[in-house]
């Protein structure tokens, strides 16, 4: 159990560690089109709406 908790605490800092790098780029292609309080909202952006926006750019191009 208390490596169990070590394992959960492992994947959450590694997905953040992902999701900082994934929306870093992220911010650069948004925040010349959104408002710049973007960067207020940008921890509270759910990753999978970063992704839907991410296959629509593909499919788009």
């Amino acid at each position: 159990m208390h490596q169990y908790k070590y394992f959960i605490i492992y994947i959450m800092i590694y997905l953040r560690f992902c999701q900082f790098f994934l929306f870093q780029r992220y911010t650069e292609i948004v925040s010349k089109h959104v408002v710049p309080n973007f960067d207020r909202n940008f921890n509270s952006v759910p990753i999978e709406k970063f992704f839907l926006v991410l296959r629509r750019k593909k499919l788009r191009s």
